[in-house]
């Protein structure tokens, strides 16, 4: 998706569309979550501190972040995606892999597809979106980024990119890839670049002139396969319709004012707990670890971590269990705290026996708190997340 959590605002009050648009908490210490296509035109991204995005952009709109609106849009954007197939992997809230290789004699050829999925999202949501189409998962993300709009305009950054849709043919993967550089492979950061630079490597193609020993020196095992895999125009990932979560979960908030109020800290974890635990019912997955996670007044971060016997999909278990760390935590530390959230570990596939063996332990009110916590995710799925809410302390 294009600048999604700016073009969701935009998509809820049309009056935004064509304005420069900051999703961000309008405090001073906060950081942007996202611009719209007007705002980036002052030079506004992503991360920047909010006093730097006021100063480029006097008359920027900024909006709060809303998490819940946006999971509820990415929810209804993957249900049009599983219209078109089965084989979706969900990346984030904005990212989708889609394998259409059985969805083609129904649908048409894969540029056909793309364009039948922009067009209902854009109709049914006001979401602009952009595709890659490649034989590779790696391929298609790098073509996706550069079918994304440069500017307010609509315009691309070329590549052959054609209503955001950009398709790199298979036989022409490598003349797509070679030229690129490095930094633009999903997964090179500032720090692999540098250390791919170092070795004389600026282009893609030129792994290929580094011995594996070598590259595997500067980036490790893993990371040097995958990049020699790509150079080579290959690629083993195949879409995972049912993908594991990433190796944590996470949400948290920066605090309007620091505080130690505890009912107000409650809330912040409560939100925090339902938006977790409703991601990893989505993937049928439990988690062990719960940790919390606070940023004091002196900006030192703190965390406090549990690891329960059995893993949990439930707001209740990570809300109550992520109080009790903050209780200690409060009981033991008297600075004022300026970011708190929650994140989640050690994940396990949710089956019908390891919920058997979880009831062993509790009592009819936690199976029940489940039941209900699933029925609010399908409630929710239809009026948004924003219209129930469960009550904890």
């Amino acid at each position: 998706m294009n600048a999604f959590y700016a073009s969701c605002e935009q998509a809820r009050k049309p009056q935004l569309r064509g304005l420069p648009v900051v999703v961000g908490m309008d405090i001073s210490r906060s950081v942007v979550s996202a611009a719209s296509y007007e705002a980036r035109e002052y030079g506004i991204h992503s991360a920047m501190p909010i006093f730097r995005a006021k100063e480029l952009c006097k008359n920027a709109i900024f909006l709060p972040v809303d998490m819940d609106y946006y999971v509820s849009i990415s929810q209804k954007i993957h249900k049009i995606l599983q219209s078109i197939t089965y084989q979706v992997e969900k990346v984030g809230l904005d990212e989708f892999f889609l394998d259409v290789s059985g969805a083609q004699k129904i649908f048409g050829e894969p540029r056909e597809i793309a364009l039948k999925i922009r067009s209902r999202i854009l109709q049914e949501l006001s979401i602009n979106s952009s595709v890659g189409i490649a034989i590779s998962k790696s391929v298609a993300k790098i073509a996706s980024g550069f079918a994304k709009p440069a500017s307010k305009s609509g315009k691309t950054d070329g590549y052959g990119a054609v209503d955001n849709i950009l398709v790199i043919e298979s036989e022409k993967t490598l003349d797509f890839i070679h030229p690129l550089d490095i930094s633009k492979i999903p997964g090179v950061g500032r720090s692999t670049a540098r250390n791919l630079k170092q070795l004389g490597i600026q282009k893609v193609a030129d792994i290929l002139l580094v011995s594996p020993r070598t590259l595997a020196k500067a980036v490790g095992n893993a990371h040097s396969e995958n990049l020699i895999r790509l150079a080579n125009g290959l690629d083993i990932n195949e879409v995972m319709h049912k993908a594991a979560p990433a190796k944590s979960i996470g949400r948290e908030r920066t605090l309007r004012e620091d505080t130690r109020d505890k009912r107000l800290l409650y809330d912040y974890l409560l939100w925090a707990a339902q938006i977790i635990s409703q991601e990893l019912r989505e993937v049928e997955m439990t988690a062990k670890t719960i940790t919390l996670k606070l940023k004091t007044t002196d900006f030192i971060s703190c965390t406090r971590s549990k690891t329960l016997d059995i893993g949990t999909d439930t707001a209740l278990m990570l809300y109550e269990n992520s109080c009790a760390l903050l209780d200690t935590w409060l009981s033991q530390d008297s600075r004022k705290i300026r970011l708190i959230g929650i994140s989640t570990a050690k994940f396990a596939p949710f089956n019908i026996e390891g919920q058997k063996i979880s009831l062993l332990d509790a009592d009819a009110s936690t199976e029940k708190m489940r039941a209900a916590e699933v029925t609010m995710d399908k409630i929710r799925a239809k009026l948004g997340n924003n219209k129930i809410i469960h009550l904890g302390k």
